[in-house]
């Protein structure tokens, strides 16, 4: 496994940071712990997607996600 194929498995899936171990926004089960919100248009060529924990209680990751929608 290359180093990119290794990172690419531990962002879709769960890091553990100074001993917590937390799931990435882009893990398959993230909707039950994240908010998400569209801050761009749909159309736009990168569109932007806020993602918060969806309570305080989960220690999870904040802030911006950006997806190229171009072919």
């Amino acid at each position: 496994m290359t180093e990119h194929d290794a990172l690419c498995d531990t962002l879709m899936g769960e890091l553990t940071i100074l001993g917590e171990d937390m799931e990435t926004p882009f893990h398959p089960d993230a909707v039950e712990d994240y908010d998400f919100v569209l801050e761009s248009d749909e159309n736009d060529r990168i569109v932007q997607i806020r993602c918060t924990p969806s309570t305080s209680d989960y220690k999870g990751f904040e802030g911006l996600v950006f997806i190229d929608q171009r072919d």
